[in-house]
């Protein structure tokens, strides 16, 4: 072997395409306070880190100099400290982007990068890591020169340790060994896989490799793979099932059946059989998000691999000075509750919460007899005062089951209780008031908050006694001229009442349908229950894998933990120390150990926080001592450790995690049966140790962090021998505090649970990043000096963000969430600037489910009309510009702008329906003489001609109470023809737009039974008779998105001949602009040409401000004020690369420009068509091939671009027959044209890219 081949066999191996989410970018925002000797050196590492990860993505910016800038810093540190590896490690990484990210100068780079991980193979600290950059390496050098293979190949293969256990490294090698084509290689592999399967069984994508490897060679072991498999397979029956919904035949296919069938076959020899079933089996298998998962983890990004501190021995000789040298300590006094309070006896928990949407903070008591709602207030607003009086006891609920904790927040969304004129006299907060739910030893009862208005009557089949014992409640209605409140228990038909032993429980939307579902350990293990949105809950545990968790304590904690907008939940317990149950979407959650650093037994207790500002959570365990973990995210899915310590080898009974001293650093308080202890934060992630907090017992059974006294400063709640008592922070004025209350859709649009449980907050201020996670209705912040903060941003649970700018210090602040949109933006160039036009794609969404696992149908194509006054040609050329400025991805197939001339005064339109082929072909319909109904009217009888006369963006809305987004009451609008008797054919046109409802709500109109999925518009008319109203156009389609215009042919639909009145019905959320008819129009002459594409560029363009508007228009948007800052989380998977993208979308052939969120697509089409004759104008037809994903949580496949649609595919997710269309042209366009990735980390550290700084 030559030299140079002995060089190349240092190379180790990994090929595998790494998806989106597990490859990241932009910088993080490390802000040190160092000491001087060392802070140069420490700040070019913060620099030259922040430079690579800006590098790796090229959604924007200049990823080519931020890697070479990074390089350039690396190289010096690596002469300024010869003995460290982070130089080292970290310019290898950094040559290895540079060489993936500029595909034109791979050749040149070829020698810096091989010298770069060489250079790495030498030390003989990292060669695990050395290995895995290497093989990544060799993948990418064998796309360049495929010659090569064999003799890399095998250098590869023989470097590689066969006989780790490291599952990364076996897998590495079977990639390696796959490459070859000769059979000793193959079986180098083979052996490789099966190793690689043994140390890591649980991983799908592994299982997948396996079966497919076992199934090509005819290997009878595969029969007990299979066996092997069910189990695994089976907690994802369902999300299979609803990934790949049907097999070639249509029918729905069961994933055990299929591994069943298989075995038998495989048993018999019958390989033909075996596969059939395996194959279409793996096709399922590889549609579900744990798929996804598990196949990301085998494939680490190069920047998973960043190294971000230096050696131990460096730092110890180095220090770094803290930020907060000085933590504020604090100071308690003992707190005078009511007597009503301070007479509890046997208090098992509390909750301090607005009960009855007063604006004030009542108790909510649970003791071993009874659940009582006290009503308190503060006796004086002075912060000194610590007095609490009490009004009384509005609400007593006698406990007929053993409870020991209760759940408090909004389970039903019934603001609409809360008759329409009395509305504004509530709490403009919240509106929809929060229930109980009470658990322990004798099982789960779940409490509706109801308010009885006066003169109302309940309805005895309302309340049920589930447990045998006596339901009763008592209130003293504080607005007694409009009713009383009461909590009634909620009658269970899943079967929650019968659950028993009920230790840990915990609220979270883990199916992302907008209601807060329960997630709970009892008797038997962890259980799931889903809210169908009425307080009845389905058991969903089949759908989901959980840990056996003995008979302990468990702790649980919901927050998004690999930041891609679902909340998972991380678990402390005894048997296994800490885990995640994350979220794999559609209401299934995988059980996943952590390992190596992290906690691993003798924790019960969990609290999730940001200590240090690196946009990556940390968090604290407790039981047997305290564990504090903090972790780094870097480039992978989840967070990986950066250091784990421990704080304390005592017993604690819990811990938690808040800014006691509002110095704008975390702080942990831990408890005993005696004594609270707290560490303070120092907001790098370190904590002072532990010592007293002041607060101590006789019996310490509970501990909570309240602010009793509203003052902006966290006070101390015990339970001590079953009894409350309160300390108050005596900390005047030393530190200030933003406290949030985030309220999820006051109108109960229903996009987020109403009391927003979690919701992430975020918030910059005096160049601090700070996060948390609401999990009441107020959620605090410390400031420390700052009076005003930078920004506060608030991601709810459907992933949807918004922000606050600079919100003033010392308040609470109140932030009702904003909805989405949906679908790409058309601007059009009119006289020398674009302006927005309208939307498109609305008639093919793929992926949205109409109801839980019913797929909404696609239609790709489309025709918009342009009037000619909103296109005006510049330089011999028309412009557009399409969009995505929304959280989705865009596929252009084809794009085409077709010229209609025709005589002025004649009115030109094209069908802009959503609906079926039958009632929307493209047609062009012409208006010469515009009619205007003779009367126009609501349900109400009302006079609404005014509003639908004219396009004047003053829109009808007909309806009376909005349900949800997207869906209200009946209503109609009616319309009076006059005489049409002698008409043999009339046109309708309705111009309007429609605000929808989405997937996830869609998904949980279909499990709650007391919600329909809204109407689409029908047309109705009077019976021969005269005397009743008939359907006689069941769906006439509806404007797609912002305004357009339908065309609806009525000329047959009318009953009764002399009355021709129509309804337009529907309970949808449908805007009417204007409603015209015509009669019997003579055909007139129109010119149709189409203008040639001249150039098509894709780029990143960033999102356009909102322009004002009327009541009930659609938004519009302002192209001249745009902001390049990201606006929504990353979509994973393979985008469009920038540029010339002509070829891709000037004819349809299912190869696509893939737009994600702020990517902008500029048509240029030349005007050179056949001049106007005159007395003729001309108009526009924009015709689009094309798809639109929703990244909707509950859309399927909403969170990646791929699988890519195409014309001809019968359903998506494609049936089993279905394939992406394969060729030369089409393998091309994917290698070369779908290269682009999204910066998964740049929207998450977007704000402290942007607001950080050293103080």
């Amino acid at each position: 072997m030559n030299d140079d081949s002995k060089k190349k066999s240092r190379w180790p191996t990994i090929v595998f395409v790494v998806l989106a989410l597990a490859a990241v970018g932009a910088a993080i925002v490390r802000v040190y306070w160092r000491t001087d000797d060392s802070i140069e050196i420490y700040e070019q590492i913060d620099l030259a880190i922040a430079e690579l990860e800006s590098g790796d993505f090229t959604d924007e910016g200049d990823p080519v100099g931020s890697l070479d800038r990074a390089i350039s810093m690396f190289e010096e540190l690596k002469r300024e400290l010869p003995d460290e590896l982070l130089p080292v490690r970290n310019l290898a990484v950094a040559h290895l982007l540079r060489f993936e990210v500029d595909r034109e100068m791979q050749q040149a780079r070829f020698e810096a990068t091989s010298n770069a991980i060489e250079a790495l193979l030498k030390r003989p600290d990292d060669k695990r890591v050395a290995t895995l950059l290497g093989t990544r390496f060799l993948s990418k050098i064998l796309e360049l020169d495929p010659d090569q293979r064999t003799e890399k190949v095998v250098a590869m293969v023989d470097v590689v340790p066969r006989g780790d256990k490291d599952v990364l490294v076996q897998y590495a090698l079977y990639q390696t060994a796959s490459l070859a084509l000769d059979a000793d290689h193959q079986l180098v592999a083979h052996d490789a896989l099966r190793r690689a399967q043994k140390a890591m069984p649980v991983n799908l994508y592994l299982l997948k490799l396996l079966l497919l490897d076992q199934q090509a060679a005819r290997d009878p072991l595969i029969a007990q793979t299979l066996k092997d498999a069910r189990p695994l397979i089976e907690p994802f029956r369902r999300s299979i099932e609803l990934g790949e919904n049907v097999d070639d035949s249509g029918i729905g296919f069961d994933s055990l059946e299929y591994i069943d069938t298989a075995i038998e076959a495989a048993e018999n020899g019958d390989w033909e059989t075996v596969s059939a079933k395996t194959l279409f089996l793996l096709n399922g298998v590889t549609t579900i998000e744990a798929h996804v998962r598990d196949a990301d983890m085998l494939a680490p990004h190069p920047l998973d691999y960043i190294l971000f501190r230096l050696s131990k021995d460096y730092r110890d000789a180095n220090p770094m000075s803290p930020p907060i040298s000085n933590p504020r300590s604090t100071e308690w006094k003992s707190g005078h509750l009511s007597d009503t309070l301070t007479q509890l006896e046997n208090v098992r928990d509390v909750v301090r919460i607005d009960f009855d949407l007063d604006r004030r903070d009542e108790w909510i008591v649970l003791t071993d007899e009874q659940l009582l709602v006290i009503d308190s207030i503060d006796s004086d607003s002075n912060r000194k005062s610590t007095k609490i009086a009490a009004v009384g006891t509005n609400i007593q609920w006698s406990m007929p089951t053993n409870g020991h904790s209760i759940l408090v927040a909004d389970l039903d969304y019934d603001e609409d209780q809360i008759p329409a004129a009395l509305r504004d006299s509530f709490n403009p907060y919240f509106h929809a008031d929060v229930d109980v739910i009470v658990y322990g030893p004798s099982g789960v009862t779940v409490l509706e908050n109801t308010y009885l208005w006066a003169g109302a009557s309940r309805n005895s089949s309302d309340t049920n006694n589930s447990s045998g014992g006596s339901s009763k409640a008592t209130s003293s209605s504080k607005t007694s001229e409009s009713g009383k409140r009461e909590l009634v228990e909620k009658i269970q038909t899943g079967g929650l009442d019968q659950v028993r032993g009920v230790r840990s429980a915990i609220l979270v939307d883990i199916d992302h349908d907008k209601d807060l579902d329960i997630v709970l350990v009892a008797d038997g293990g962890f259980q799931a229950w889903l809210n169908r949105g009425n307080l009845d809950f389905m058991d969903a545990t089949s759908w989901s894998i959980f840990p056996d968790v003995g008979d302990r304590q468990v702790g649980l904690y919901a927050v998004d933990w690999d930041r891609d907008a679902d909340v998972d939940i991380i678990v402390a317990c005894e048997r296994w120390g800490t885990g995640i149950l994350e979220n794999m979407r559609h209401g299934q959650v995988v059980w996943d150990r952590f390992e190596g650093p992290f906690p691993q037994r003798g924790k019960d207790f969990i609290t999730v926080f940001e200590s240090d500002g690196n946009v990556s959570w940390d968090f604290a365990a407790a039981g047997e001592s305290l564990h504090v973990v903090r972790t780094v995210s870097p480039g992978a899915r989840r967070p990986t450790p950066l250091d784990s310590r421990e704080l304390s080898t005592s017993r604690h009974l819990g811990v938690i995690s808040a800014d006691i001293n509002n110095d704008s650093a975390v702080d942990l308080v831990v408890f005993n049966e005696k004594k609270l202890e707290v560490a303070f934060g120092r907001g790098d992630g370190r904590f002072e140790p532990l010592s007293d907090l002041g607060p101590s017992g006789n019996r310490l059974e509970s501990a909570q962090l309240i602010d009793v006294n509203a003052d902006g400063w966290l006070d101390v709640v015990l339970i001590d021998s079953g009894k409350l008592v309160v300390f108050i922070n005596q900390q005047l004025g030393k530190g200030h505090w933003l406290k949030l209350k985030a309220v999820g859709q006051t109108d109960n649009a229903g996009h987020a649970g109403h009391t927003g449980i979690g919701t992430l907050v975020e918030i910059m201020s005096g160049g601090r990043y700070q996060a948390s996670v609401v999990q009441g209705q107020t959620t605090h912040f410390g400031l420390g000096d700052d009076q005003t903060a930078d920004v506060v941003r608030i991601i709810w649970t459907n992933g949807v963000p918004q922000s606050v700018i600079q919100p003033k210090a010392n308040q609470v602040l109140v932030e009702k969430m904003t909805l989405k949109g949906s679908c790409p933006y058309v601007y059009t160039w009119v006289d020398g600037r674009y302006q927005f036009h309208t939307d498109c794609l609305w008639a093919a969404p793929i992926g949205l489910q109409a109801a839980d696992g019913v797929m909404m149908p696609s239609r790709s194509w489309e025709y918009l009309r342009i009037p000619g006054e909103q296109l005006t040609a510049d330089n011999g050329l028309y412009r557009i510009l399409l969009t995505e400025e929304l959280w989705e991805a865009a596929y252009f197939d084809h794009v085409r702008l077709i010229a209609i001339d025709h005589l002025i005064g004649t009115e030109v339109y094209s069908n802009e329906k959503v609906g079926p082929a039958a009632i929307a072909n493209y047609q062009l319909h012409t208006v010469r003489t515009r009619l205007v109904p003779r009367a126009a009217s609501d349900k109400h009888g009302r006079d609404v001609s005014d509003l639908i006369r004219h396009e004047d963006e003053k829109y009808f809305a007909g309806w009376d109470r909005r349900i949800r987004q997207g869906v209200t009451d009946e209503h109609f609008l009616e319309l009076d023809l006059g005489d049409l008797g002698a008409a043999k054919t009339t046109t309708l046109f309705l111009r309007g737009w429609i605000y929808p409802t989405d997937t996830s709500l869609n998904v949980a109109f279909s499990q709650n039974p007391e919600i329909d999925a809204p109407e689409m518009p029908s047309i109705w008319v009077l019976d021969e008779a005269g005397d009743s109203w008939v359907e006689a156009l069941p769906f006439i389609g509806f404007p797609g998105g912002k305004t357009k215009t339908i065309a609806v042919d009525i000329s047959s639909i009318f009953r009764n001949l002399r009355d021709f009145r129509l309804r337009v019905v529907t309970s949808g959320e449908v805007y009417w602009d204007t409603a015209f008819f015509t009669v019997d129009e003579e055909p007139v002459e129109l010119r149709e040409q189409v203008c040639g594409l001249a150039t098509a560029e894709l780029r990143y363009g960033g999102f356009s401000a909102s322009l004002p508007r009327n009541p009930h228009a659609p938004e519009r948007y302002d192209f001249s004020a745009r902001s390049p800052d990201p606006r929504w989380p990353p979509m994973r998977g393979h985008f469009t690369r920038y540029g010339d993208v002509t070829h891709i979308v000037e004819q349809a052939d299912d190869r696509m420009a893939v737009l994600g969120s702020g990517d902008e697509l500029e048509l240029l089409f030349h005007a050179d068509v056949a001049k106007l004759p005159v007395g003729w104008t001309r108009d526009f037809i924009l015709h689009s091939v094309g798809w639109d994903k929703d990244a909707d949580l509950n859309t399927v496949h909403g969170q990646s671009v791929e699988p890519l649609p195409y014309r001809d595919m019968q359903s998506y997710p494609y049936q089993f027959s279905g394939r992406f269309p394969e060729g030369p042209e089409h393998e091309r366009y994917l290698r070369e044209d779908q290269t682009r990735q999204s910066d998964r980390m740049r929207f998450w550290r977007h704000l402290p890219r942007t607001y950080g700084r050293k103080r």
